[in-house]
């Protein structure tokens, strides 16, 4: 398997551009967390995320979590998810 054929639909040269990308999120909600995953979908390079909550039932209609990640801090439960969709995404997260 090579990796790389994730991206291999990407409009022409826009790999390259994203992979030293680097993106900020503040906020993994309804929004953030599914930008999050659109962008590391895309090849982003690099990804900080920020938030102070932590996953709630009621999260789980809206934002990009599942049923195990209730109870754990948003950040950890978001980069475990993009990391399982791309394992070379550095990912920075913030718990504020």
């Amino acid at each position: 398997m090579n990796f790389e054929d994730i991206f291999i639909r990407n409009v022409p040269g826009i790999r390259e551009k994203l992979r030293t990308g680097k993106v900020g999120i503040a906020g993994c909600g309804g929004l953030g967390s599914n930008i999050a995953v659109s962008l590391v979908r895309a090849g982003i390079g690099s990804l900080k995320i920020a938030d102070y909550d932590k996953v709630e039932l009621s999260n789980l209609n809206r934002q990009y979590y599942f049923l195990e990640d209730v109870g754990k801090l948003k950040t950890e439960a978001l980069k475990n998810l993009l990391w399982q969709i791309n394992p070379e995404v550095n990912i920075t997260s913030i718990n504020e």
